[in-house]
């Protein structure tokens, strides 16, 4: 099951969606990422309690998070890392619960986010630091997302009406490690929750409200907290420590003005000689005022190929993404692709054809960073669920109803020319397909078709390629 997709400008992110991907990643822009920065990204998975006292529902949730800082560091540097990003990608039973309250939309923040560093300190701390109330937003990184029974839900950090559009940062982190060594950035695993009744506001935090079509708190929905405890210690990024701070020299211009007296006496004759320096000091800033960009009538193309079936399966030329973007800054949009039959072989040698469908569970969104050079970091992702119905097989339609059984998660990274942008973007990687879940005819659960199609499809290795193109 592949789609294939030629993007064009920031359309990449709707390729993921059309891939029926459920991303996680935050967007955040950081503006003006100096030239010779990498990005440090990491996914990792959170055992989570929603609602102590009142929901009391577990569940396990996927994290993603990216930033973008400097290849290698020098002992004794202030460094900072930018355009930080993070999403959680919910279970489809907190969405269920909070519907059943009544939430068309949940909105919140996310509170605490702890990171153990080494090598380094930052707020003049070594371990614990909380980078989820960062100077761009110190009560919290914002966030919302659609609410859907029966969906899973997809909470992108910042995003929502509290968001301001700007990056959140690690700043600044003061290199204390020896040359040879690294700056290490690891999620801590420290419990965010005890039981189903109490959090305890370590780990990774984060508070939820849900609102109702009229704008209104919805129940238990109102102010629900998040606790979550990450299973490992996974390594945000490592950067190497190649040297000390280099010495710096300063040169200052100056101007001097020389006064001389004379004195005369019968004995004398005296000069007297005073000079004066003034030293200025010029600040040059240069900013970019954001252009914004609407994304409407875009076509969508790609290709994803199914590792386990070695076959390509390419998205058909009537869909397409809808949306708008601010460069630098953020995007977002949704995606519109019809059901199409995409062939497939089973076992590797039976020719038939599967109805393929695409779910947007939640909103495309990405950012556009500046990363000097006159070039441009994507960062960015898409939240859909894969259907896949009506297998014909001998010329024999089998009715049945395939859906993945969690999220597909297609990041979308990229650094492309201004001219890459606005024309054709690519990204190209690899995913895990998930497990494949199906009903019969008459909606019962289908364990044959589940284990056949999950056997078919399903597991890592899935290379993909995306891209979007304008209709003009």
């Amino acid at each position: 099951m592949v789609f294939g997709l030629r993007l064009r400008p920031l359309g990449w992110i709707a390729a993921l969606a059309t891939l029926g991907a459920m991303a996680a990643i935050a967007a955040v822009a950081a503006p003006g990422s100096a030239a010779g920065e990498v990005q440090y990204s990491a996914s990792f998975e959170a055992k989570c309690l929603l609602g102590p006292n009142e929901l009391e529902e577990l569940g396990d949730v996927v994290i993603q998070t990216t930033a973008f800082g400097p290849a290698t560091v020098n002992r004794g540097e202030e460094v900072t890392l930018r355009g930080a990003t993070a999403s959680i990608a919910t279970p489809a039973a907190w969405n269920t619960l909070l519907a059943g309250e009544g939430a068309i939309i949940a909105r919140g923040r996310s509170t605490v986010l702890e990171v153990e560093l080494v090598g380094g300190q930052l707020g003049g701390k070594s371990t614990a630091i909380n980078v989820a109330v960062p100077p761009e937003y110190p009560s919290g990184l914002p966030f919302e997302s659609p609410v859907q029974s029966e969906a899973a839900g997809l909470f992108v950090i910042p995003t929502g009406v509290e968001a301001t559009g700007s990056a959140y940062s690690f700043a600044p982190i003061t290199v204390t490690g020896a040359p040879g060594s690294d700056v290490t950035l690891t999620i801590s695993t420290a419990a965010g929750f005890q039981g189903k009744t109490k959090v305890t506001g370590k780990g990774i935090q984060s508070v939820v409200t849900g609102y109702t079509s009229e704008g209104k708190t919805a129940g238990l929905a109102n102010h629900v907290r998040i606790g979550c405890t990450a299973l490992s210690p996974v390594v945000l990024g490592e950067i190497p420590i190649v040297g000390e701070v280099p010495t710096t020299t300063t040169t200052t211009e100056s101007s001097a003005s020389t006064t001389t007296t004379t004195t005369e006496s019968s004995a004398t004759s005296t000069t007297t000689t005073t000079s004066e320096t003034t030293t200025t000091t010029t600040t040059t800033t240069t900013t970019r005022e954001p252009a914004h960009e609407p994304l409407s009538g875009w076509r969508l193309l790609g290709s994803l190929t199914a590792g386990r079936l070695g076959q390509v399966a390419s998205l058909p030329a009537t869909c397409g993404f809808n949306g708008e973007a601010t460069i630098p800054g953020s995007l977002q949009g949704s995606i519109e692709c019809p059901p199409f039959t995409a062939p497939v072989k089973i076992l590797g040698i039976l020719p038939a054809d599967v109805t393929v469908s695409i779910k947007q569970s939640a909103p495309v969104v990405a950012t556009i960073t500046e990363a000097g050079g006159g070039n441009f970091e994507i960062s960015g992702s898409a939240a859909d669920t894969l259907g896949l119905d009506d297998i014909t097989l001998f010329g024999l339609t089998l009715p049945v109803s395939c859906n993945t059984q969690s999220p597909i998660v297609f990041p979308l990274q990229a650094t492309v020319s201004i001219s890459e942008l606005v024309r054709h973007p690519t990204f190209n990687g690899v995913v895990r397909l998930p497990a494949i879940e199906c009903l019969n005819g008459e909606a019962k659960p289908s364990q044959l078709f589940s284990l056949v199609l999950t056997e078919l499809v399903s597991g890592p290795g899935n290379p993909f390629t995306l891209g979007l193109e304008s209709s003009r």
